[in-house]
């Protein structure tokens, strides 16, 4: 009886943790002259996932562009770009884990290209 009631509680906890969302994060990137800053997410998994990117602009706090990507297929991408004199990406994978995902903040102009990659 008693491993019974720890196969249950090992199953509920696996399932409990499985429903949380995952919150990855850039380093910030200055906003390049004559660029843009753009966030990049790869569902690298075998199955759908969602998430939203957001590029936030550091000086407000606020959300300089978003997007929200339900049933991200595999090998799809979620991006979301803009022009803040500083900023940092935010994902959020509510359908997938850590595992399913590559991200990463790119800094662009016609001559360099900069990629911090997300945690």
């Amino acid at each position: 009886m008693k491993m019974m009631a720890r196969v249950a509680i090992a199953v509920v906890v696996g399932w409990v943790g499985a429903a949380h969302a995952v919150t990855l994060v850039t380093p910030p990137l200055p906003f390049p002259v004559g660029g843009e800053l753009d966030c990049r997410l790869v569902n690298v998994s075998s199955k759908p996932i969602d998430v939203t990117t957001e590029l936030i602009d550091q000086t407000t706090g606020a959300p300089a562009a978003s997007l929200v990507c339900n049933g991200l297929p595999p090998n799809g991408a979620c991006s979301a770009g803009a022009a803040p004199v500083l900023g940092y990406c935010r994902f959020e994978v509510s359908k997938g884990n850590r595992r399913s995902v590559r991200a990463v903040i790119t800094s662009e102009t016609s001559e360099v290209t900069a990629a911090l990659e997300a945690r």
